[in-house]
């Protein structure tokens, strides 16, 4: 809530003041958690960041991950909750907040000693990155030789080595990993920019967005990154349809690869939870709509059927145990307990529950005829 934002700062002000002076072996962070959970406008925005920025240094690598994954889940409530604001920082910047962002970047980066830290601070750094547009347009520009100051050399390589590692061409595979997130972030917030702007972010997403697709949605080879991220990774893969969907509504080649009968319940699942997220998350209003998809209610229409059939029979799928218990949401403790039929069967159920969610917050995208005769 607002009104308690300075009581719950405080606390987590003193947490983080607790945890740079001492030496629990498994310490508690459940106050630095809350970062993600207050409502900040963009003035108590700069309060967390520039108390980031005072603790940083002081705490231990587990704390960093912690206060890393809060503060991002921070940024992006702002931007949900109060849309002008982020709006009114890209168009004109907002200098306090430039500047301790630009501060953070440079800890993070100097920090991450090894590509298991860099693949932790890359979201949180891109987002700071869009928070200090003036500084992304200089970096931006200097790739058609613009001059770029020295002091901005390391966001400079920071935004070389996400390009480098998102290509086909990339040899580690961890900060493709990384890299893969990073872009998606990227992707997200630029759909919060108004697309009849001229801001540079819509430069570095079109240099990305194929190679991102193409490692996102590939059925012949998977993005998974293993069992204990499936849950994660569909949720970024969601992320990705939807920011492409708003950025190239008429070229959407992940709508093409989710409608495919024969790829795995997975990218339905993808395709299907994308579209509700589509009709019920509030819009901006440079949002296309989702009547740009009506035309593939035939399509839909038998995926529905299709995933009714193998719940009523009890198909049984070659989807991959770890990717039904993501669906399910099963414990990894609970997994065990089934045999293989009742592990399979979940999965469609969930994603037939989401087909008739999606149903009932758009009729028409099953109903619609378009083009078709009857």
């Amino acid at each position: 809530s607002l009104n308690f934002f300075t009581a719950v700062f405080n606390r987590i002000s003193a947490r983080l003041q607790e945890l740079s002076s001492c030496n629990e072996e498994n310490p508690d962070y459940t106050d630095i958690e809350l970062i993600q959970y207050i409502n900040v406008d963009v003035v108590k925005l700069i309060k967390l960041i520039n108390e980031t920025v005072s603790k940083f240094r002081s705490l231990k690598k587990s704390a960093h991950q912690v206060l890393m994954v809060s503060l991002e889940r921070a940024i992006w409530n702002w931007m949900d909750t109060y849309p002008d604001e982020f709006a009114e920082v890209q168009q004109k910047s907002n200098e306090e907040l430039a500047k301790c962002s630009d501060t953070l970047f440079d800890i993070l980066d100097q920090a991450a000693d090894n590509k298991k830290c860099r693949a932790s601070s890359w979201p949180l750094q891109i987002m700071l990155l869009i928070l200090s547009p003036r500084v992304f347009e200089e970096i931006l520009n200097a790739d058609s030789g613009a001059p770029c100051s020295p002091k901005h050399s390391r966001k400079k390589s920071f935004i070389e080595s996400v390009k480098r590692s998102i290509s086909s061409h990339s040899t580690s595979k961890q900060l493709t990993e990384a890299a893969a997130v990073t872009c998606v972030k990227l992707c997200k917030a630029s759909t919060y920019i108004n697309k009849n702007s001229t801001n540079v972010a819509f430069t570095l997403v079109q240099n990305i967005i194929n190679d991102l697709k193409a490692l996102l949605f590939n059925p012949a080879k998977p993005f998974p990154r293993g069992q204990n991220t499936v849950v994660h990774d569909i949720d970024l893969m969601i992320d990705c349809f939807v920011s492409c969907f708003r950025i190239k509504p008429h070229n959407n080649e992940a709508l093409k690869v989710c409608l495919n009968p024969h790829v795995p319940c997975t990218y339905h699942y993808v395709l299907v939870s994308s579209l509700y997220r589509i009709i019920t998350q509030p819009r901006l209003s440079w949002w296309p709509q989702i009547d740009l998809v009506y035309s593939k209610s035939s399509e839909l229409r038998s995926m529905f059927t299709d995933t009714l059939n193998k719940v009523t029979q009890g198909y049984i799928s070659h989807t991959p145990l770890r990717m039904i218990q993501s669906l399910t949401m099963k414990s990894k403790d609970s997994a065990p307990k089934f045999k293989e039929r009742s592990e399979e069967a979940p999965g469609y159920r969930a994603l037939l529950l989401w087909m008739v969610r999606l149903i009932h917050a758009d009729p028409m995208l099953m109903l619609n005829n378009q083009g078709k005769a009857g």
